[in-house]
């Protein structure tokens, strides 16, 4: 986030939109659903955990995510037709879910909270409130996708009642479907009548399933393909299964051409390679809203009674997890009696659009004493927009774009950057760019992309800047240029921007525009690096590994990567736990000392990274 008390107006850089690095496959769009909440029928406790990190995954993996949660049957098909508007021929289209569904005659039907409880007769009725997959299936298949993969972590005990010896729908598990189309991949949690566990017991602590959980690392693989991961998959979630006397294997259908990979092989066979330098810092949850989302500013300083109340009303979610083992580190002081939080009570819009807008800004960012609250964020930017002001315009299109407070909307969200864009609002131009760089609310254009990142960087927007450096410095949207690229990275650089002196560290480390210089891209990377910047962390302890610009030193390499995984840097974590041999003995020894001084790693300080260090690492990365 940032603004300009210059004209004390706080203008809300969009996060999501930093240019990532260009792919070698099509534009990836996935649908990440978790239905824990049932209001008729019994709920699930890790279905939204499951959706929450496999969205974080997918992210980091270069998929545009659209990650939802407890949706009844209206949102439900509304996120569906956002998912499919953004599809386009030869793009790779995943759907992901996890929750309750049932197979009624043949076919798999998954279930929305709002689903109504019903009994053996009542086929039909569930079918026409439930959400059946092979309709997506046929209607992802019209868009003419390259590949579409659904994964349904869906397979737990049929929900519904049975009556004497009947029951709706298969008791136990999802039973197999007819051969799926050319370029489909399908992926249950459990076999042919068989129930997927959420848990292995009722002690059991880890966030997510033990489907979720045995995939997730597998995505991390590079090479990995995806027929030998689902293999790969079976073996795990069975054998896990049977720690618990429980028989649960995984079942795929494979009618994809060609291979597929979550994370493409490497190229090349050097040891340390350096990551793509403009990633974004991992995306944090954007779904905890209201009361739910004060705890990270409470998370240090609250009692134990605040916690237990905290608890009450967030019963589910990452930031609950996070409480309950805060909880356990607590004392109960006074008879640990629950402490009510102060409601949010929603007043009369009142003020100038200018107060308004300052108002809206501090809620939304939980700022000046202000409560977080998303929904009532929104309401104050609508209100403001509505009377003209161009910033609110912008930060209420970036709230439809990321799904705070209200639905995803990409329409919505372009349609309020071009407004504020042209009104002369810069980081609207900036954010107008983006949604024309990826094809979200209108048609991909790289040339418009470049038009708007352009207009916004002539206006002085130092996001604008970096990202048109970016279009300079690889071609996209316009002729690469180097020189162009320096130019406009060091203009933003100069301004405090992080991501921009992230990017011209590249450029003088590879000698790109410019000459040739370590000690130069060293100096910038700790400046990206003073204000956070995950990317910039670990190319610091990239830096010290084979002393570039500094002496050559793996105790303080390690110290810069282990920042970087506690900032769940998604190539770091990748590195540490897929190519850490090619990292010297020292620097290895002091990854594993640190991670044992914080209590994440309990194994032998020898420099050997196996499943314990692996396992450790994820742990520092909160995976």
């Amino acid at each position: 986030m940032r603004w300009f008390s210059m004209v004390l107006v706080a203008v809300l850089v969009a996060g999501a939109h930093l240019v990532s690095p260009s792919l070698s496959y099509a534009k990836r769009v996935a649908l990440v659903i978790g239905n824990n909440a049932y209001k008729n029928v019994s709920v699930l406790e890790k279905a939204e955990n499951d959706a929450q990190s496999m969205g974080d995954s997918l992210k980091a993996l270069g998929f545009s995510v659209i990650l939802q949660k407890n949706l009844n049957r209206r949102s439900f098909n509304q996120n569906l037709q956002l998912f499919l508007s953004q599809l386009k021929a030869g793009d790779e289209a995943l759907l992901f879910y996890a929750g309750h569904g049932v197979e009624i005659q043949g076919q798999i039907y998954l279930l929305p909270t709002d689903i109504p409880d019903a009994t053996p007769g009542q086929e039909s009725f569930v079918k026409s409130e439930a959400i059946g997959v092979n309709n997506v299936i046929d209607e992802i298949g019209r868009r003419k996708v390259r590949l579409s993969m659904l994964i349904l972590d869906a397979c737990r005990n049929n929900p519904f009642k049975t009556a004497g010896t009947r029951s709706l729908g298969r008791t136990r598990g999802l039973g197999t479907m007819s051969e799926p189309p050319e370029g489909t991949f399908i992926l249950y949690s459990a076999g042919f009548g068989q129930s997927a566990l959420d848990r292995l017991s009722d002690s059991d602590p880890h966030p997510n399933s033990v489907f979720t959980r045995s995939l997730l690392p597998m995505m991390q693989k590079p090479g990995l393909k995806l027929s030998d991961a689902a293999k790969q998959l079976r073996r795990n979630v069975m054998k896990m299964a049977s720690t618990v006397s429980h028989k649960q294997i995984p079942a795929y259908y494979d009618q994809v051409i060609g291979d597929f990979y979550f994370t493409p092989p490497p190229a090349g066979d050097s040891q340390v390679v350096p990551p793509p330098h403009v990633l974004t810092q991992p995306p944090k949850n954007p779904h905890v809203t209201g009361t739910c989302g004060i705890w990270p500013q409470i998370a240090t300083s609250a009692t134990y009674a605040q916690v237990q109340a905290f608890l009450a009303e967030c019963k589910s979610g990452i930031y609950s997890t996070l409480a309950k083992a805060r909880l356990k580190e607590l004392k109960p002081a006074g008879g640990g009696k629950l402490a009510l939080l102060p409601p949010v009570i929603k007043k009369p819009i009142s003020g100038d659009a200018a107060e308004i807008f300052n108002k809206a800004w501090n809620i939304y960012n939980g700022k000046n004493g202000e409560r977080q609250d998303y929904h009532e964020a929104v309401r104050l930017y609508r209100k403001a927009a509505e009377m003209g002001h161009k910033s609110a315009k912008v930060n209420l299109g970036y709230a439809y774009e990321q799904g705070h407070g209200l639905e995803i909307n990409f329409n919505e969200a372009a349609r309020l950057y071009r407004e504020a864009a042209e009104m002369g609002e810069a980081q609207g131009m900036t954010n107008l760019g983006y949604m024309y760089e990826q094809g979200n609310g209108v048609e991909k254009s790289l040339e418009q992309a470049f038009y708007w990142y352009k207009t916004a960087a002539e206006a002085g927007n130092y996001n604008g800047m970096t990202n048109l450096g970016y279009m300079y410095e690889v071609g996209r949207g316009t002729k690469k240029n180097y020189k162009q690229a320096f130019s406009w990275y060091k203009k933003a650089a100069d301004a405090g921007t992080a991501r921009a002196q992230n990017n011209l560290a590249y450029l003088y480390l590879y000698g790109n525009g410019t000459k040739l210089s370590n000690k130069k891209a060293m100096s910038l990377y700790q400046k990206a690096a003073d204000q956070n910047f995950a990317n910039s962390q670990y190319m610091i302890g990239y830096m010290h590994e084979l002393g570039k610009g500094v002496p050559r030193n793996g105790k303080k390499a390690a110290r810069w990567v282990m920042k970087s995984l506690k900032a769940r840097h998604a190539f770091s974590i990748k590195e540490m736990t897929t190519n850490a041999a090619g990292w010297s003995l020292s620097f290895r020894k002091e990854l594993q000392r640190l991670m044992s001084q914080e209590g994440y790693y309990d194994g032998s300080i020898d420099g050997k990274f196996g499943a314990g260090t692996f396992s450790a690492v994820r742990a520092v990365a909160g995976q």
